[in-house]
Order: C-alpha cells, then sequence, then structure tokens
C-alpha cells in the first residue's frame, strides 16, 4: 500500500499582531549664517513633513482613536505609551487632532454641499458638553453622507443652520418642533410606538393601549414583508392604508369620547400632525423611523459618557470634521485608514 496517499492534513493559522516598533525618521537640516546680514538660516524639510514630533500616520491613528473608539487624549497617551514606548503630552495628542481636523476641513464643506442634495435626511439632536457649557450636538444623515454640527442652542435656527433654511428634503425627524420642511416630513413611528406604550399607565387606558399596540406592531410587520421582497409596493400601500384607517377612527372616538381627559388629550395630540405619522407609504426610499440617525448619534452620547465634554471652540470643529468624515467614508465603502 502507498502509504503517501493515505496522508492526510489539517491546517492551523494562528493570526497574531507583529512586534510594534516606532519607526524614527531623522532629517539633518544645515543651519548656516549669512556673512552679509548675519542672518541664521536654517534647510527646509522634505515636503509633507511636518514640524510635529508625531508623524503622519501616528497622527492619522490618533484621529480615528478619538473618533472610533472615543478616547479621551489621556487615554491615547496612555495607549500610545503601552504599544511604542513613547511619551507624549496631552498638549501634544491634541495639536495632532487639530491637524487632522485641519487636513478634512474641505472634505467636511464637500460632505455639506452632498447632504444637501440626498433624497431622504434623517436628523437627530443630542445634548454635549463644552468646557462645562451645555451644547447640542445635531446630525443630518442620508444615504452616501453624514453631518454633524455642534451649536449652542436647540433652536429651530440652529436645525436649518444644519438642514437649511425652507429645505424641500425628504425628512425623517421625532415630533421636535424645531424641525420643518417643505418637503414630505417623516415623524418616527418607532418614537410613536414607545407614546403609545405610556398609555397604558394612564387610568382606563389598558384598552386604547392594547388596541394601538397591536396595529401598530402589524404596521411594522407590514413594512419589513415590503423591505424583504414578500410584498410589492401596491400590497403594502393598501395593507398600510387599512391599518392607518382603522387607528385613525379608534383615535377620533377617544379624542370625543374618551374615559378621561389625559386620554382625550393624547388622542387629540396624535391626530394634530396623523398624516406625518405615513409619509413612508408616498415616498420610496423612506423609512418609517429615525433610527439610522440616533445609531450615527449613539458614537457621541458614548463619548460624552467617556469624555464628559470638549474644552474649545477647536476642540468642537475637530469632533464635527472627524465624525462626519469616518461616518461619509465608512458608507461609501472607502478604507477610512487609507483615507
Amino acid at each position: 500500500m502507498d502509504l503517501a496517499s493515505e496522508r492526510k492534513f489539517i491546517l492551523h493559522q494562528v493570526i497574531d499582531l507583529p512586534e510594534i516598533k516606532p519607526e524614527v525618521t531623522e532629517y539633518h537640516l544645515e543651519l548656516c549664517r549669512c556673512k552679509n546680514c548675519g542672518k541664521h538660516v536654517r534647510g527646509q524639510l522634505p515636503k509633507g513633513v511636518s514640524w510635529s514630533v508625531i508623524g503622519n500616520r501616528l497622527t492619522a491613528w490618533i484621529g480615528l482613536a478619538s473618533c472610533q473608539f472615543s478616547l479621551s487624549l489621556r487615554k491615547i497617551r496612555g495607549l500610545i505609551q503601552g504599544l511604542i514606548q513613547q511619551s507624549f503630552s496631552p498638549g501634544t495628542i491634541f495639536t495632532c487632532q487639530q491637524r487632522v481636523s485641519q487636513a478634512i476641513k474641505d472634505s467636511c464643506k464637500e460632505i455639506k454641499i452632498e447632504n444637501r442634495k440626498e433624497s431622504v435626511v434623517g436628523a437627530d439632536e443630542t445634548s454635549c458638553r463644552t468646557n462645562g457649557k451645555k451644547r447640542w450636538a445635531w446630525i443630518a444623515v442620508g444615504k452616501t453622507t453624514t453631518l454633524l454640527e455642534i451649536t449652542s442652542s436647540r433652536s429651530r435656527k440652529r436645525a436649518e443652520e444644519l438642514l437649511g433654511k425652507n429645505t424641500k428634503q425628504a425628512l425623517i425627524t421625532d415630533r421636535y418642533p424645531a424641525y420643518k420642511s417643505q418637503g414630505p416630513h417623516q415623524y418616527c413611528l418607532a418614537h410613536w410606538k414607545r407614546n403609545i406604550e405610556e398609555i397604558k399607565n394612564y387610568e382606563q387606558g389598558e384598552d386604547l393601549y392594547q388596541f394601538l399596540y397591536a396595529k401598530i406592531n402589524k404596521v411594522f410587520s407590514t413594512w419589513h414583508r415590503y423591505q424583504k421582497g414578500k410584498s410589492s409596493w401596491r400590497g403594502f400601500r393598501t395593507a398600510t392604508t387599512r391599518l392607518k384607517n382603522q387607528i385613525k377612527i379608534k383615535l377620533e372616538f377617544y379624542a370625543r369620547d374618551g374615559p378621561t381627559k389625559e386620554i382625550r388629550s393624547i388622542c387629540k395630540n396624535f391626530l394634530r400632525h396623523y398624516t406625518h405619522f405615513w409619509t413612508y407609504t408616498v415616498v420610496k426610499g423612506m423609512e418609517p423611523t429615525n433610527n439610522q440617525a440616533e445609531r450615527e448619534l449613539r458614537n457621541i452620547v458614548i463619548r460624552r459618557k467617556i469624555c464628559i465634554g470638549t474644552k474649545s471652540r477647536r476642540g468642537e470643529q475637530f469632533l464635527e470634521r472627524i465624525y462626519s468624515v469616518y461616518q461619509t467614508v465608512l458608507k461609501r465603502g472607502i478604507g477610512v485608514w487609507a483615507f
């Protein structure tokens, strides 16, 4: 018997990090003195080489660590020290962040222009802090772009600065009144579902809660069937319109003859902007919820809890630019590190 033909192998691979060593490049710049005027003249660094002691790749890594992992200056400093046994001050780390901020400044301007051209945009906001003072981080999320801006207030004017005044873009938001659109406007159904769940806590609200909760779940299941290709656009619209009318009839009845003042008030509030809950059934490509904007804003919420806040307007600008570029680059399938 040929034993060689019977031999079998099991493949086992081990993936590990290489030993990380800092790459130090030293430049010798000639220093001389003019015989005529006595002025000292220094040689120039090669093009693309900064006077910073931290090189371009490590600078880019600091920018990514600040955004992707929501690390503070001191945590970034400690991580670098542990990896390459080099110690830098928090001020030096901050200077690197500002180099990144300046490098992507023009990219952010392009992102803002492209974001205004998106057919559908989801918007949301959350609080943050700068030098101990309250600020607001606003986000506008499209299919191919993300735009983050930090402002001193939560007013309609600030929302217009983010989205554009009298915008005609299709807009997905919660019911915060600062958001106004001249175009199609969808109120988030996930927020509405949470409002419906609160009805069970009101006196004599159990019957209305049971009805609305069952119907809103059917609304979502109908949407999911359409998303998975199990129903046509026409079938989806027909089924959703039926549910929409059933819910409206029930709300109108309870708004008029509800058992308590609170129940009647809640139903009137739901009916006030009722059509905005169903815009997604008219505009193709529009989601019924604002979940995407909330997901992308979650990084800012996490950073707020880890880093407390920033110290200056320059720190705010860095966050605006790095988060806008990072999320936009991810959406476009471009390698973040290479960018």
